[in-house]
């Protein structure tokens, strides 16, 4: 939406470490209500992914749940989603 919501964000993560590698295993991002573009308003967004190390010590999402309200243009509106991840395996690179 090409609008800066980082002052009103509030951003939270969970560090673990394990065999000398820290992982932020959970990080949870809300978002205070803000008006976007004037014609648009954000009542509420919660967002939280969790992560967990995958074979080669790199952190690989898990699950992403995010959670969203607001207004605009005379409409409200609301949304859940839930996305999980698995059965992750290699795929070759193109040059």
């Amino acid at each position: 939406m090409d609008s800066d919501v980082s002052e009103n964000a509030t951003i939270e993560a969970s560090v673990t470490e394990s065999n000398g590698t820290a992982l932020a295993e959970l990080v949870h991002v809300s978002i205070r209500p803000m008006r976007m573009k004037l014609v648009m308003k954000l009542n509420s967004y919660e967002s939280t992914a969790r992560y967990r190390l995958g074979a080669d010590a790199k952190p690989i999402l898990v699950e992403h749940t995010a959670d969203m309200s607001g207004s605009g243009m005379g409409q409200e509106g609301s949304a859940h989603t839930v996305a999980t991840y698995s059965d992750y395996r290699a795929v070759a690179g193109q040059r």
